[in-house]
């Protein structure tokens, strides 16, 4: 009980300060480019992060890192330039649902993110976590 409160005073912490930003703001400041950029945008939210293994997915061209937080978990796929993680995001159909020629059985529902040299996947439905990466990384690219 204790960690998800501590979740949403972290949450109400990005939603306060994607009041206080414009969207100006966050061009100003730079694309996000690593995974450990994320997690110091998390963590300056409020959000503590914990750092996962690392897994394949045959849909990107890149292995994703896994990011968890107290009560879910993000992948992070860093690639080596903008123009590599567009590439890769191209790939992502409007909804979600497939990626290139792969049609992957989602648990929950799929969100990309794109930021800089990052794709980032959440699979889930909580509102306010969706909210939270869009404060930081901005809206979803595809997804549900």
């Amino acid at each position: 009980m204790k960690t998800r409160s501590l979740l949403i005073v972290g949450v109400i912490l990005v939603l306060f300060a994607a009041a206080c930003s414009s969207a100006g703001e966050r061009e100003a400041s730079g694309s996000l480019n690593t995974a450990d950029d994320l997690i110091t945008a998390l963590e300056g939210q409020g959000v503590s992060v914990a750092n996962g293994e690392q897994i394949d997915q045959a849909f990107f061209s890149v292995p994703a890192r896994l990011l968890n937080t107290s009560e879910t978990g993000f992948q992070v796929f860093e690639y080596a330039d903008e123009a590599a993680a567009q590439t890769d995001a191209d790939l992502v159909a409007p909804d979600g649902s497939s990626v290139g020629t792969s049609m992957p059985f989602w648990v929950d529902d799929p969100h990309f993110f794109r930021s800089g040299k990052l794709i980032v996947l959440y699979l889930g439905s909580d509102q306010s976590i969706i909210t939270a990466l869009e404060a930081i990384l901005g809206p979803q690219f595809a997804g549900r």
